[in-house]
């Protein structure tokens, strides 16, 4: 079957559809651990390891990406990324211990920090005038549906190690098909990147690169711990978590369609400033239910407008600053920097939460991610654009 890329929306799509599938890798260890923690008898130190070491994976695969790309062309880059994803996918499914697990995700992290640093850059350059700014907002878009599906699997599978690593093995039949079609793609860039170190020491001292970190504490930790956390509040059991984090993670989906539509009108920064401070209030509210011992309705309901605040503005306003970089040599590496001070917020995040949570309970934890978003409002308060 042919697929005609005669049109940039085409293309941009087809560029895009990694980040479905790596969300859906992402999300997929969340609904995994559960299963995995009881048979493996995991303590929490692992369970945040193996939920968190796919962010180290993504660091390294955003700053390599970052440096290689003005050499190689993004479109090797495209291709790349989902061979390493649908490996990474079948080693996390057929683990047989904790170790070869580690080891799956972290490769899964880095094809993510690839498609990352790759895919917006890349739509970005599909479409100068307007800077590509409703196709990435699609792409984001799309990995809420990603995540979605992840979790939607779990339900169906069922609290069990077989489903837990048909889940896992489900992203590489998603990975797969991209590495034929993606050969296809057109190059958008055949420069160099004699200006990538420069920009990169720009990009880790600009407020994106900070702002991305603090979203990503509580966006990975929330999104990628979401089953355990929806048991943590009270609202469901280990063996209905899936169903209840399906139900949770759905009113991102219309949120993020929301960004699509009013991105261009009302700009990125007050996207992301209203979005931070929404979290943050949901978040500190579904905090304090927590340590009141409040009813769990009240606490899920809390915790569903805090993900939805995230989803309208800064989980897609925070990826899409360092790619308008005006300079072709230095965007993916300015991109790949940006991304790795948001993936070190996605290491701090899990950890953070599992931690905590053991230490205070669950309002500690959550009361971090609202730290963290209040934060990030308040460091984009000071951005000019």
């Amino acid at each position: 079957m042919r697929v005609g890329l005669e049109r940039p929306a085409s293309r941009a799509a087809l560029a895009g559809a990694s980040i479905l599938v790596g969300a859906y890798d992402q999300a997929a260890i969340g609904v995994a651990i559960g299963p995995l923690r009881v048979a493996w008898h995991l303590d929490p130190g692992a369970v945040a390891l193996a939920t968190s070491v796919s962010a180290i994976g993504m660091i390294v695969g955003g700053l390599s990406a970052g440096l290689i790309s003005g050499f190689l062309g993004r479109r090797r880059l495209l291709v790349a990324d989902v061979v390493l994803l649908a490996v990474a996918s079948l080693g996390a499914a057929l683990a047989p211990g904790l170790a070869a697990l580690v080891v799956a995700r972290w490769l899964g992290g880095v094809a993510v920090g690839v498609s990352y640093t790759v895919v917006f850059v890349y739509q970005r350059e599909l479409d100068e005038e307007r800077q590509g700014l409703r196709w990435m907002a699609a792409t984001l878009w799309s990995a809420n549906v990603g995540m979605l599906c992840a979790y939607a699997a779990g339900a169906i599978a069922g609290p069990s190690v077989l489903g837990a690593r048909a889940v896992l093995a489900l992203g590489a039949f998603g990975a797969v098909p991209l590495i034929f079609v993606r050969r296809r793609l057109p190059e958008t860039f055949a420069g160099t990147a004699h200006a990538s170190v420069l920009s990169s020491f720009r990009a880790v001292l600009g407020r994106d690169a900070l702002a991305w970190f603090l979203y990503q504490i509580s966006d990975q930790g929330a999104n990628i711990l979401l089953p355990l956390i929806v048991v943590d509040i009270g609202a469901a059991t280990l063996r209905s978590a899936d169903g209840g984090a399906l139900a949770v993670k759905a009113v991102t989906i219309p949120a993020s369609l929301l960004t699509v539509w009013i991105v261009e009108r009302l700009g990125r920064r007050q996207l992301q400033v209203l979005g931070f401070l929404g979290r943050a209030v949901a978040f500190g509210f579904l905090a304090v239910v927590l340590w009141l011992g409040l009813s769990p309705i009240v606490g899920v309901v809390a915790f569903a407008v805090g993900l939805a605040a995230g989803s309208v503005g800064p989980d897609k306003t925070t990826v899409m600053g360092a790619c308008l970089d005006d300079d072709p040599a230095s965007r993916a590496a300015s991109q790949g920097v940006a991304q790795t001070a948001g993936r070190l917020g996605g290491v701090v995040g899990p950890i953070a939460y599992v931690m905590a949570s053991s230490i205070g309970g669950p309002s500690l934890g959550i009361g971090l991610f609202a730290l963290s978003a209040l934060a990030g409002g308040l460091v984009t308060l000071t951005m000019r654009h």
